[in-house]
């Protein structure tokens, strides 16, 4: 889901108000069934980062972006498929490093480099300024750096357009931590 991409287009919008009752509806019957092989990342995830430990999982900024590529079928080395749908909307750029992995130039020391610039240069690397003081910001990550980010200023630093779920998610991540019995 990413941040003003999708909500332009009416076909593609998500109901972003009724999303944080979803999510918590949703974590309250996983932990209520209490089935393992049921795995949910993001849930996982914030219960992980709550424990203060890191996990890969970038929708909760739980991952080093510069550690993920996506090779396409035609070798094109690219970020995290979540800035395709910003350059698929007209957005921002992102998605496509200029790199390919067949071109006779290509080595893995200069995509690196050109990731880990890209990285920094969108905030991947670090909370945005308004989550920082954030009581659930250690669970939620900021959330994904792509949806972070506004085309009025071109920046990535901005909470997420899911930061009212993620929040609401968070608190609700908190209190089941704190007393799990009212839950099961």
């Amino acid at each position: 889901m990413t941040n003003n991409a999708r909500q332009r287009n009416p076909e593609t919008a998500i109901d972003l108000e009724g999303l944080p009752e979803f999510l918590v509806d949703a974590f309250r019957a996983w932990v209520k069934g209490d089935d393992p092989s049921m795995r949910v990342r993001l849930f996982s995830s914030m219960i992980l980062q709550a424990f203060g430990r890191r996990t890969t999982f970038l929708g909760t900024g739980g991952a080093d972006m510069s550690s993920l590529a996506v090779i396409e079928t035609d070798g094109t080395l690219c970020m995290d498929t979540e800035y395709s749908q910003l350059e698929r909307f007209g957005i921002a750029e992102g998605y496509n490093t200029g790199l390919n992995v067949n071109d006779t130039d290509f080595s893995f020391a200069r995509a690196e480099k050109l990731i880990k610039r890209f990285v920094a240069k969108v905030g991947g690397d670090r909370l945005p300024t308004d989550c920082q003081n954030c009581e659930v910001a250690r669970l939620c990550g900021g959330g994904h750096p792509g949806s972070r980010y506004d085309d009025a200023d071109h920046s990535h630093d901005h909470r997420s357009a899911h930061c009212k779920a993620l929040y609401r998610l968070g608190r609700e991540t908190l209190s089941y931590l704190n007393d799990p019995h009212p839950y099961l």
